[in-house]
């Protein structure tokens, strides 16, 4: 059995919003101040994944969408091995040794499996008709959230209107159980100790 993982939004539809849809905009940035309200706003451009829920979009209840930003997997891992290699001498990422190659892949595998909390796998996206929506892997950044209100995003979409991915079920609601994990873990100050000779 084959499931499509993404679906082709035309530019006709562009201002046609929902959950999943991979979107590059600007999006409000704080940071930190000294001064009182003790924070700034900026803006930048992710290319984020949007999370908010279908329906909820869809009947027009909410008047703000959340985005997820996405991260090509290879900066993931080249951040990962050149972390655990720092102080090893002669190391050159581009002639990785089999072991490090190995060490590169195992955490490519714990993030696919979502052993990594903070990350979501997105496969790549070939499409044959449209080469320029092609896309290598992808990491969500799950505990990194923006809000933009939705008419701020309809009207960057419109100055721009293009084409777009849109991620397909069962991936997108995978990928919304594992955001909302995020935020449902519960963590028990003393654990159960069973003994060796129960």
């Amino acid at each position: 059995m084959e499931f499509q993982w993404y679906e082709v939004i035309d530019s006709s539809q562009a201002t046609d919003i929902s959950q999943g849809d991979i979107i590059s905009c600007l999006v409000p940035v704080t940071h930190s101040s000294d001064e009182f309200p003790f924070f700034e706003v900026s803006y930048g451009n992710i290319n984020g994944i949007v999370m908010t829920q279908a329906c909820d979009l869809e009947n027009g209840k909410v008047e703000e969408i959340t985005l997820c930003p996405l991260v090509p997997l290879e900066d993931i891992l080249k951040d990962y091995i050149l972390e655990q290699y720092k102080n090893t001498e002669g190391f050159n990422y581009e002639s990785l040794t089999k072991k490090q190659q190995n060490n590169k892949y195992k955490y490519a595998e714990k993030i696919r499996q979502g052993n990594i909390l903070d990350y979501y796998l997105l496969n790549r996206a070939l499409i044959d008709n449209n080469p320029e929506l092609n896309m290598d892997f992808q990491v969500v950044l799950l505990r990194k959230t923006f809000r933009i209100p939705i008419t701020s995003l309809k009207n960057q979409i419109n100055q721009n209107p293009s084409s777009r991915l849109r991620l397909l079920p069962p991936y997108r609601e995978h990928l919304s159980y594992a955001y909302s994990f995020n935020f449902s873990r519960i963590g028990l100050p003393i654990d159960i100790n069973i003994p060796e000779d129960i």
